[in-house]
């Protein structure tokens, strides 16, 4: 038993002796040592924990609670969807003052402008504005494109290169002073980290935490072997896995143009901005992975690389030595690329 369990039980037992005695109920049977799963719902998405349980009788709910709780306030402040979280009272600023700002929307913040600078701009996280304008945050069909004059006026705003992010201190400035900034690209998978940082910290030492089709996993599974999990085909209306990974202390992130997508004008598009277009992605039928310690960085790799595409996002996956695989449809077939990185389960 751990030192922190041991402390629960201490303070239990304090509680009892206070109190009048009263009779006993019947004697239940501690559970045993075994995985266990719990799940919710979080961040627009659900989310999903196997654990080996090694205590007491009521720990299952208290973990849950404790994950629960941890998701709850990670939504509060980077989510867009909520009016008074704190990222979206950075974004209805219009100061373009250094501003403080949470360390874990600093943390993100400087993980997307990283990834921004090494892709020349494919993955950037101030493309929330052309998100809204191309209609992907509504909740009425869109019809039609977006006027170009509209979409010109709103580049204006958006650009890697208009947020600065302090190395020094949780500190985040605009250049423009309507620059807005959408964390969905890497928010879900640095949910994923802290849950795992939260299990660490409670002494579980096998897992398998998934938010959203992101996944981290520590330790072995109930067979005995690290997690392994199977990557979804890129199958327009269809869920079906192919291969599978081996996740022995890794995390991993899948983004992909299949299952989201809107037609406009004759033309379908992908429900991801390439942000130095401003338009959405027209390739559909992709699927990126990437593999990468932090799920964080896993999540942010995966957006960008699909942004890229195939050619270019393998050329730089190498470059960067990164562990990725493609699974694209082309011309009705199958092609997987993967990079040396990959890893060559059996």
């Amino acid at each position: 038993m751990t030192f922190k369990r041991l402390q629960v039980l201490l303070f239990a037992l304090l509680l009892a002796i206070g109190c009048k005695p009263s009779p006993k109920p019947p004697a239940k049977p501690l559970p045993q040592p075994g995985y266990v799963t719990i799940d919710g719902d979080a961040m627009g998405t659900t989310w999903t924990v196997q654990v080996d349980i090694r205590g007491e009788e009521q720990e299952t709910q208290l973990l849950n609670d404790a994950i629960a709780g941890l998701l709850e306030s990670t939504e509060q402040q980077m989510s867009t969807w909520r009016s008074d979280s704190e990222i979206s009272k950075f974004n209805s600023g219009l100061s373009t003052n250094w501003i403080p700002i949470g360390p874990r929307i600093a943390t993100v913040l400087r993980q997307a402008q990283a990834v921004s600078r090494a892709t020349s701009g494919a993955f950037d996280v101030t493309v929330l504005p052309l998100v809204e304008l191309w209609g992907f945050t509504s909740q009425e069909l869109v019809t039609n494109a977006p006027p170009a004059k509209a979409l010109t006026i709103i580049r204006q705003a958006t650009g890697f290169q208009k947020l600065q992010v302090s190395n020094e201190r949780d500190e985040v400035r605009k250049l423009h002073h309507r620059t807005q900034v959408d964390l969905s690209a890497l928010a879900k998978g640095y949910a994923v980290d802290l849950v795992c940082g939260l299990l660490g910290e409670m002494k579980y030492t096998n897992y398998l935490v998934e938010i959203g089709g992101e996944l981290r996993g520590h330790g072995d599974s109930k067979k005995g072997r690290p997690w392994r999990v199977g990557l979804e085909l890129p199958i327009v209306g269809k869920s079906e896995l192919g291969d599978a990974v081996d996740l022995p202390n890794n995390a991993l992130a899948t983004s992909g143009a299949y299952r989201n997508f809107l037609e406009l004008d004759g033309q379908r598009y992908a429900h991801i901005i390439n942000p130095r277009t401003g338009h959405p992605i027209k390739q559909h039928g992709i699927a990126v992975s990437v593999l990468a310690p932090p799920c964080m960085e896993a999540d942010a790799w995966a957006t960008a690389l699909t942004v890229l595409g195939i050619d270019q996002g393998l050329q730089l996956a190498e470059q960067e030595k990164l562990a990725v695989q493609f699974r694209v449809y082309l011309e009705g077939e199958l092609v997987q690329q993967s990079s040396a990185q990959w890893p060559k389960n059996p």
